[in-house]
């Protein structure tokens, strides 16, 4: 039997690592418990995904994911300034799209809504129909942008189990998916001709702990599907005050 990460893939929670020489994050529950987990078996369950599913989908994406990711924390360490073809743009929109369909959430819905092909499991087909719609995702959010969100305080940031979550901005309606503690992938609807964002503010990157532990802590799924993670336990200790808020 295989193990399947059911919404975080282990290759988002690497730059996370502890360190360089393990393969483990610091995890919090909604109860505030703070532990070590190696990354292979964070928010894992068998055969939670077929295996086409697995390797045909997401292991594909994941891997084109991954070199852009890689990509992008490279030229942010050396500049600012990255170019992205179409092609990657696409990948990250793609990505963007798939990490939705992965919350558990998407397919309960798809599953009392009852239209979908009952030859997949239901955790299949929320994946593979998504994947396919992409034109209609992207036809949705033509108005939206991408950006980088470089982060130069000492406070890290964290990554909810949902991936995404969005900014505490009520002007614009701005996803972040955080793909290192010091990087983020902004997408929506403000668009920055130089497509980077610098942050020296340790109030704003508190306000984006913020938003990312309360959102993952009221999003509509079973308790046991809710964590955060982090690079430093520091940032979990200071999270934990938004549990109770």
């Amino acid at each position: 039997m295989s193990k399947s990460h059911v919404q975080i893939p282990a290759s988002l929670l690497k730059p996370f690592s502890i360190n360089k020489n393990t393969y483990k994050v610091y995890v919090m529950n909604t109860d505030g418990l703070i532990t070590e987990e190696s990354i292979k078996k964070c928010n894992t369950i068998e055969n939670y995904y077929s295996d086409y599913v697995e390797s045909e989908i997401l292991a594909n994406l994941e891997s084109q994911f991954g070199e852009v990711k890689n990509k992008i924390i490279v030229a942010v360490k050396e500049s600012c300034n990255i170019y992205l073809s179409d092609k990657e743009l696409e990948t990250l929109k793609r990505f963007v799209m798939i990490t939705f369909a992965r919350n558990p959430w998407f397919a309960k819905q798809l599953r009392k809504s009852q239209i979908f092909d009952f030859g997949l499991s239901i955790e299949d087909y929320s994946i593979v129909a998504t994947n396919s719609s992409y034109h209609v995702f992207e036809e949705h959010f033509s108005d939206f942008y991408l950006s980088l969100f470089i982060n130069k305080t000492k406070i890290r940031l964290v990554i909810p189990q949902n991936v995404i979550f969005v900014a505490p901005d009520k002007r614009y309606l701005l996803f972040v998916l955080p793909i290192s503690p010091n990087i983020a992938i902004l997408f929506g609807q403000l668009k920055n001709v130089d497509n980077c964002f610098v942050c020296k503010s340790e109030n704003t990157i508190l306000r984006f702990n913020e938003a990312a532990v309360q959102q993952e802590l009221n999003a509509p799924k079973d308790k046991s599907f809710k964590h955060i993670y982090a690079h430093d336990s520091s940032e979990l200790e200071v999270a934990k005050r938004y549990i109770n808020n």
